[in-house]
């Protein structure tokens, strides 16, 4: 007589054997096309799956380099309940609270100085503060079709506070951000690394709207994401932190863009892990 397969009765996934969670660990991701597809949105099967894990008890966090206005614009949907890395590293923000619970500005003489330099040569740039729970954002005029599209595509946003004015902002200043044509913007930044104070800031420059024109970001020299993230890990208090993203040698586990769920899948694997010697519980002959 052959033998046949008889499952037993279950109890979740491996009958009486319950899924150990990561509840201990941080799990850390970037935003970009780890998370999102081409069009910069999560697919619903992402959606779903996340929320999922984060109602059952993930520690789940963002680091990047938009600010939480973005976050909140890019992520409609997902119940991020902890602390989130913004700015490239100048602020964590509190998705539950809706504060900043640390920010890391330039000094006023800092911000003095470098809009100072940046006024000498002619260069428009948005001021971004964060004051009092708020992104405050001061510019003096829209020169050049740049900065027309970053203004026209972001004003109409809750979270952001433009102010156009004549008067300087030092205090509170987060970051700069100078938009212009690429070529003249990598000039720019040449010239401002030759500057002996130069090690006082830290420069990021990427591409921006329209076509050929780019975005130079000026921060605090001791702003960055790795350092926001051991102010994370100490208000956490985790024992054991994973980070996720599509850079190799900069996250603990590499997001390919293939498929834009590989992201969630991996966190799911790595959160809901499964012990395979419960299987054999799972079935008798």
């Amino acid at each position: 007589m052959n033998k046949r397969l008889k499952a037993r009765p279950a109890s979740g996934i491996l009958g009486t054997h319950k899924i150990q969670k990561e509840t201990d660990t941080l799990f850390v991701s970037a935003l970009g096309h780890s998370l999102l597809d081409s069009e910069s949105h999560l697919t619903p099967f992402s959606l779903v799956e996340l929320n999922r894990l984060i109602d059952d008890g993930m520690c789940f966090s963002l680091s990047t380099v938009e600010t939480q206005t973005t976050v909140r614009e890019l992520l409609p949907g997902v119940r991020l309940n902890q602390p989130v890395i913004t700015s490239d590293g100048a602020a964590l923000y509190d998705m539950k609270s809706m504060t900043y619970l640390k920010t890391i500005p330039m000094s006023e003489e800092k911000a003095r100085h470098i809009t100072d330099w940046l006024r000498e040569r002619g260069l428009p740039y948005f001021s971004n503060r964060i004051n009092q729970n708020l992104l405050v954002i001061h510019y003096r005029d829209l020169p050049n079709e740049g900065m027309r599209q970053n203004f026209e595509r972001t004003r109409g946003s809750a979270y952001r506070n433009y102010i156009k004015s004549e008067a300087e902002w030092y205090r509170d200043v987060v970051y700069l951000k100078v938009v212009e044509k690429k070529e003249r913007l990598e000039a720019v930044r040449d010239e401002l690394l030759k500057e002996p104070w130069i090690g006082d800031y830290r420069l990021d420059l990427r591409p921006a709207a329209p076509e050929g024109y780019a975005a130079l970001k000026i921060y605090d020299a001791a702003c960055s994401r790795e350092a926001m993230l051991r102010e994370l890990e100490a208000r956490m208090g985790k024992k054991r932190t994973l980070t996720f993203g599509g850079v190799p040698d900069r996250y603990d586990v590499l997001i390919e863009n293939s498929d834009r769920n590989l992201l969630v899948k991996e966190l799911k694997r790595r959160f809901e892990p499964v012990d395979l010697h419960c299987w054999k519980s799972v079935f008798r002959w």
